[in-house]
């Protein structure tokens, strides 16, 4: 059975890179350019894994993030972090399981993400 993936990416560019390359490695992945109202599409599709922008570590931005570990239905989802932020690694500190720094290493990325599953 298809992974599914949540892929929360403010650059369209990069959200339609990164969902062709997630389907080419079998994913089933659900794209979004922004973070508003996500926590009930989280809470309804509940993917096995979610890549998520995050540009600084502030309350709004790292909001999503902190909201989805605060509901005990989805909290163990796994939560890959993007970002271009100085201090990122607070970012992962705050919310998230993985943090891969901007621009992209697509590689680690892929390897971040299925890092984070399950086997099979």
């Amino acid at each position: 059975m298809r992974k599914k993936m949540m892929i929360i990416e403010r650059n369209i560019e990069i959200l339609s890179i990164l969902t062709q390359i997630f389907e080419e490695e079998g994913y089933l992945v659900t794209p979004f350019s922004s973070d508003k109202k996500m926590l009930e599409k989280v809470i309804s599709e509940k993917p096995d894994v979610i890549v998520i922008d995050i540009f600084e570590t502030s309350e709004e931005s790292t909001g999503l993030c902190c909201e989805i570990r605060s509901v005990e239905e989805i909290k163990d989802i796994p939560i890959i972090a993007l970002s271009t932020h100085v201090k990122a690694e607070r970012i992962q500190a705050i919310c998230a399981d993985k943090l891969i720094g901007k621009p992209l290493d697509l590689y680690e990325l892929i390897d971040a993400v299925e890092s984070e599953l399950p086997p099979g």
